[in-house]
């Protein structure tokens, strides 16, 4: 995901196309089930906001990747006709959480598919619709949430309404839901940025408890786990505070200024801004650290033997040996997981 993130930023601040394709080239090495979506998003805001050639380049690069797709879907992979109603359930019904399906009630009830689908369109609308500037860096942000939103919705209720002539499971290998979490991280972050410059624009303790409150809302429903971003929340808040407030106070051994220094923002105009940017800081550490750690066994395994896979509950024994020596050359083997 930080590679994701960086594809995605370099293509917004405006660096080359070529820039940006030297790091989709590491992103597809690495996660190639969130490289297309991500990639998708980093031409479009070159096409906003790129120099001539790049423009012109990133629109054709564009197309030749849509044609691309067409073509590997629906002449290389082939699901025999009376497998795919099947296979498309299978994907549907089964797949983590809804991934392929936002608008599906399976998964977690209405409650919670109105109110994570809610707070992803509130956000989506804000930052959309609330800035009111023409920077460049700015409108490929506002084009990338758009494309994300139009994808979003009309995905979804493809998805959800498709008629069976139309359920074609090779469209739904890259489900959208993967395909949306990095456009989603970027305009959580920006909405960040659009609270800090209206507070720090005549701050008053009015605007504090607002963006205090809006912040914490965001932090803690975007991600969906509760329990666990209330506790980051909660500690962060605490952390950020002592350092900025008592921290400063203290006599701290000469060795150690420079570390306690090296964590607290002092570049933001207001106290508030310091102390929720630190906060934000830390917790988006320990969360992506904690990630990055708990798939560590799963990149073990891709490297032991060459397929990535939940392997911490599932036993892989010579399977790419096997797959390499029972299977034809021009084969495609789509692997998933099915809950019995």
């Amino acid at each position: 995901m930080p590679l994701a993130l960086w594809v995605l930023w370099a293509a917004i601040s405006g660096k080359r196309l070529i820039t940006v394709l030297c790091i989709s080239t590491l992103l597809i090495a690495t996660s190639l089930q969130v490289a297309p979506g991500t990639i998708l998003f980093a031409l479009i805001a070159i096409a906003v906001r790129g120099n001539k050639t790049d423009k012109i380049a990133s629109i054709g690069l564009l197309f030749a990747g849509c044609i691309a797709a067409f073509f590997v879907m629906f002449y290389k992979i082939d699901i025999p006709e009376s497998d795919r109603l099947a296979v498309w359930n299978l994907f549907v019904f089964n797949w983590y959480e809804g991934m392929v399906a936002p608008f599906d009630l399976t998964f977690r009830g209405m409650f919670w598919a109105l109110f994570s689908n809610g707070i992803f369109a509130f956000v989506l609308g804000a930052c959309i619709l609330l800035p009111k500037t023409n920077k460049p860096s700015v409108q490929a942000v506002k084009a990338v949430l758009i494309t994300a939103g139009v994808a979003w919705i009309a995905v979804g209720l493809f998805v959800q309404f498709a008629p069976e002539a139309l359920q074609y499971p090779q469209l739904l290998i890259f489900p959208i839901a993967r395909q949306l979490q990095v456009p989603q991280i970027l305009a959580y972050v920006f909405l960040l940025g659009l609270l800090f410059n209206w507070v720090s624009h005549k701050p008053n303790g009015i605007k504090y408890g607002f963006a205090t409150v809006a912040l914490l809302a965001m932090l803690i429903s975007g991600p969906g786990n509760l329990e666990l971003w209330t506790m980051l929340a909660a500690i962060g808040v605490v952390v950020a505070i002592v350092l900025h407030f008592v921290v400063p106070r203290m006599t701290i051994p000469g060795p150690l200024q420079g570390v306690v220094s090296y964590f607290i923002i002092t570049k933001m105009e207001t106290p508030f801004s310091r102390v929720a940017l630190t906060a934000f800081t830390l917790i988006m550490a320990v969360a992506l650290s904690y990630s990055i750690w708990h798939r560590a066994p799963a990149y073990v395994q891709l490297v032991k033997t060459g397929i990535h896979g939940a392997s911490d509950i599932a036993p892989w024994r010579n399977v790419s040996t096997y797959l390499r020596q029972n299977t034809a050359k021009d084969a495609v083997v789509l692997p998933f997981r099915h809950a019995t």
